[in-house]
């Protein structure tokens, strides 16, 4: 699932993919260099997926989890964050339909990044979703888990 969401992510068009293409390739030192901006950032994203996932598991594992148990906490955590952050871009949407000058307000941070010089609704509903539903109901799922049974000292030696 995460190499098949990242071939698909890679034909993106959106805000970071556009940057890759126009900017950061073509001001790349010749045209043999113009693929680095786009592997360094699947790079980046390979990276910090693995270093997540390794988290996750190993927190799963210390849990003392089974493979069945694993596979449930997986689907619920992904499917309240998507499910929550999908409902919340589409009310963020509406909002914005609705009330135009006010989702427009942002706050800048004089950071010269794209997505990090001014911090809006956008931010806002990702942080949400993502840290406030996604880490939530992880930490929710890994306290429903049964503790691994402790195993009981041995008998003390007859004297």
């Amino acid at each position: 699932m995460p190499a098949l969401h990242g071939f698909i992510a890679g034909w993106g068009f959106g805000a970071f993919a556009s940057i890759v293409y126009t900017v950061l390739a073509p001001s790349m030192p010749s045209a043999a260099w113009g693929w680095v901006p786009g592997a360094l950032f699947g790079l980046g994203t390979t990276v910090v997926q693995v270093l997540v996932g390794g988290l996750v598991g190993w927190l799963v594992r210390r849990k003392g989890a089974s493979p069945t148990v694993t596979r449930h906490l997986g689907l619920v955590v992904a499917a309240r964050t998507l499910g929550v952050g999908g409902v919340a871009f589409i009310l963020g949407g509406f909002f914005g339909i609705a009330f135009p000058h006010v989702a427009a307000l942002q706050v800048t941070t004089g950071v010269h990044v794209h997505n990090l010089d001014h911090l809006g609704l956008p931010l806002v509903l990702v942080v949400v979703s993502v840290a406030g539903v996604g880490v939530g109901s992880l930490v929710t799922e890994l306290r429903r888990i049964a503790r691994r049974p402790v195993a009981a000292p041995p008998p003390p030696p007859p004297i």
